[in-house]
């Protein structure tokens, strides 16, 4: 993983933990970046469960509308505060590897 791609997540995360309220639309888009590590970061979906609990409960509150307010629950926040700790370590390269032929 870049730094700059690092340094951008921990900036969403600082951002989002600064604030009480976010958008659906922002929570996911964190939810996304962090996801995205996964090839280099074998934590990644197991540190954005909650936020994406927290996602689906207020989707159904307010009828599926990404722009509404949500607040992340206490778990969720202690999510972040963990992944913004581990991933300036995280060391892996994030690259695709190529798909096996089908014979």
């Amino acid at each position: 993983m870049t730094q700059d791609k690092m340094l951008g997540i921990v900036e969403m995360i600082d951002v989002c933990l600064q604030a009480k309220t976010h958008t659906i639309r922002q929570v996911a888009k964190l939810i996304g970046k962090i996801q995205a590590t996964k090839p280099a970061n074998p934590w990644a979906f197991l540190y954005t469960k909650q936020m994406e609990i927290d996602i689906n409960r207020s989707l159904l509150a307010n009828h599926y509308n990404f722009e509404a307010s949500m607040q992340l629950s206490k778990v969720a926040r202690q999510d972040l505060m963990t992944v913004r700790e581990f991933l300036p370590t995280v060391k892996g390269d994030i690259s695709e590897s190529k798909p096996d032929k089908i014979k």
